[in-house]
């Protein structure tokens, strides 16, 4: 810091290669930096040049000695001209990590559970997304989120809380529209989750909702050709939900389709009736799934997020038929008839006609 005279060893990261890596560049911008820690000095006012000048470090080791034994948490906050605020979390341990900033959604006043308040957001340069909803709130919005061809699979951060060893979290009506390139053609796979829908993950989940992605292969063996892989949700593991949530998968009717969870693959076999929200929170058990064709679509109605995979089931092999190497088996005597052995039958039908024949010798020669 300015003014004072450092004699300890310092290894960290420079705070201009950390805002270079995120985009900030223009040694004209204005830096606000923030101290959280009791530092007597909160707040310095300066711009990106004199950052680079003075070679501000962003400090995890002291001597030798990690600044925190938990690692170096830092908060990057950027304000855009149109209001909207982009932040990122960073935390390291023996370093200081750096991530892509993060977009906080801007909500408009709440709506009704009825007539919610409508957000709709085209995804673009910043792929990673902030919501801050209160769970009370969360049927109060319908939220629409839409990822044209050719952008990085977006995020979405929920606010989470502990709840019976895992993370929780609930969500507003989320609809999830995302391009993407099915058979070397952008099509559109639809995820629909109703609003107040509870989500469960593991104890691990960090509240990020990952987008639906397509994979070139499927995380386990299929047995068949695969189609389509399609992974949403978190992938460190699967997330529960208490209401059934909506997935079209474009141009997949006819094809087969299963989940891949805890390295295992399960094929979807419950057929439903109806393509209708209430009829599949009602027929499907917790952490259940099912599907109904449409049109040419697939669509799957899921109680839980992971990968997804559709493809067609392995032709059965046929019967061998007789080669030119290969000669037809003989058919087999029955064993039994009349409840004798046919064995013994053939025994006592050639002593009968050689019995017969000597009888008839015997009178020839008597005559």
């Amino acid at each position: 810091s300015k003014g004072n005279v450092i004699t300890d060893e310092c290894t960290g990261v420079l705070l201009a290669d950390i805002l270079a890596s995120l985009g900030v560049t223009n040694p004209a911008w204005t830096i606000e930096l923030l101290t959280t820690d009791g530092y007597e000095h909160e707040t310095y006012i300066v711009d990106l040049q004199q950052v680079i000048d003075d070679a501000y470090l962003v400090t995890y080791e002291v001597n030798g000695s990690p600044v925190d034994p938990e690692g170096v948490e830092l908060l990057l906050f950027r304000h855009h001209d149109d209001g909207s605020t982009w932040f990122n979390k960073v935390k390291g341990f023996g370093g200081v990590a750096v991530t892509r900033f993060v977009q906080e959604i801007e909500l408009p006043p709440p709506g009704t559970a009825d007539k919610p308040a409508q957000v709709v957001i085209e995804v673009g340069e910043v792929t990673d997304f902030y919501l801050d909803l209160l769970a009370l709130d969360a049927d109060k919005y319908a939220i629409k989120m839409i990822v044209p061809i050719g952008v990085a699979t977006p995020t979405l951060k929920l606010d989470t809380m502990e709840a019976g060893g895992g993370q929780l979290a609930v969500l507003p009506a989320l609809t999830l529209e995302c391009h993407l390139p099915i058979g070397g053609t952008p099509q559109l796979v639809r995820v629909d989750i109703p609003a107040g829908t509870t989500v469960i993950g593991p104890v691990d989940w960090d509240g990020v909702l990952s987008f639906p992605e397509l994979k070139e292969t499927p995380s386990v063996a299929v047995d068949g050709t695969v189609s389509t892989v399609i992974e949403v949700g978190f992938a460190g593991g699967e997330l529960l939900f208490d209401q059934a949530a909506r997935i079209l998968i474009p141009g997949q009717a006819g094809k087969s389709v299963g989940f891949i969870s805890g390295g295992l693959f399960t094929e979807i076999t419950r057929v439903l009736a109806k393509d209708d929200q209430e009829y599949a929170d009602e027929k499907l058990p917790p952490g259940g799934e099912g599907k109904i064709e449409v049109g040419s679509d697939l669509v799957v109605w899921t109680k839980h997020l992971t990968e997804f995979v559709t493809y067609t089931v392995a032709a059965s092999k046929p019967d061998p038929k007789p080669g030119e190497d290969e000669k037809p088996a003989k058919p087999a005597l029955p064993q039994t008839r009349g409840g004798l052995p046919v064995a013994m039958q053939l025994l006592a039908a050639l002593m009968l006609l050689a019995a017969g024949a000597y009888c008839c010798r015997c009178r020839r020669e008597t005559a």
